[in-house]
């Protein structure tokens, strides 16, 4: 299920872009960001370490995508720039790391 987020650019979902990916350390999630127009669409992929899921290790990916709505809506120029970046100089997505703590967005 896709998320809305409201930007300067206009109304953009957010939904999967693939199936999440499981490492031993963390849970990757392949993103996109699509403006409702049609006109733009930006991948990336965010990890989310385990160390977040401590308390509920079995969260599903729904659930993920809520909890990081509001910073990419907060972050949408810098996440949206650095992932364009990363595909046209670096071929390859961007990965938006959620560390817990305080030196992490969440």
């Amino acid at each position: 299920m896709a998320s809305t987020i409201s930007t300067a650019r206009g109304r953009y979902l957010i939904d999967l872009a693939g199936e999440p990916e499981t490492a031993a350390d963390a849970i990757i999630l392949p993103l996109k960001l699509e403006h409702q127009s049609g006109l733009e669409r930006v991948a990336f992929r965010c990890r989310f370490e385990r160390a977040l899921f401590e308390s509920a290790p079995n969260q599903p990916v729904d659930k993920l995508i809520e909890r990081i709505v509001p910073l990419i809506e907060r972050e949408f120029e810098q996440i949206r720039e650095q992932a364009l970046k990363s595909i046209r100089n670096d071929k390859r997505l961007f990965e938006l790391r959620i560390n817990p703590g305080p030196s992490g967005p969440l």
